[in-house]
């Protein structure tokens, strides 16, 4: 379904944005 999809790509969105957050406070 479309809810599921939006659910899909925004979990993705949080993990890439987690990510991301996790690399960038272990080079500062």
């Amino acid at each position: 379904t479309v809810v599921l999809s939006i659910l899909d790509r925004y979990s993705m969105h949080l993990y890439f944005m987690n990510n991301y957050y996790y690399q960038f406070s272990w080079i500062t």
